[in-house]
């Protein structure tokens, strides 16, 4: 399988990096593994170190004037590395998922990790939902519950 992982965070990025490294370590060298975070952070040391991980700088925001470029740079790579699978990590990664995919073909699954208890209820989250999820993981069953009741349940 190849997988593209996604992290929006530009330094420490806590629990984020934990979960992601130790999915990287457990797949690596059974799957082709990329991983998509600015190289600022602690995420891009940590699985550049890893054997066969390819890591690429990507930064995310969400400032609707810095989509254009950012945007252009992950449609790019999405449809270069021909990915089966995008993991994205929070609500900036997945935005711009969301905005790289159209054209790309054939779309790979995404599935979004819920790593915390903030609300799903905005527009946003509602477009994210509907236009760019596949599946969700929660990291707890208080987080399951949670998605269980609002628009990621699938």
């Amino acid at each position: 399988m190849n997988i593209l992982y996604t992290n929006f965070h530009p330094r420490n990025g806590g629990g984020h990096v934990t979960y992601i490294i130790n999915l990287l370590k457990g797949l690596a060298g059974h799957h082709r593994l990329t991983v998509a975070t600015p190289a600022s952070s602690r995420l891009f040391r940590y699985a550049g170190d890893i054997p066969g991980v390819k890591v690429v700088d990507m930064r995310f925001s969400t400032r609707a004037s810095s989509w254009f470029e950012p945007r252009s740079k992950l449609h790019a790579l999405i449809r270069s590395g021909h990915f089966d699978v995008i993991h994205v990590n929070g609500s900036a990664d997945h935005k711009l998922v969301m905005l790289a995919l159209p054209g790309v073909r054939p779309r790979p699954r995404v599935i979004l990790t819920k790593h915390n208890e903030h609300p799903l209820n905005s527009l946003g989250h509602w477009l994210r939902a509907r236009f760019a999820t596949d599946r969700v993981i929660a990291v707890s069953e208080h987080v399951a519950r949670q998605v269980r009741t609002q628009v990621y349940y699938i």
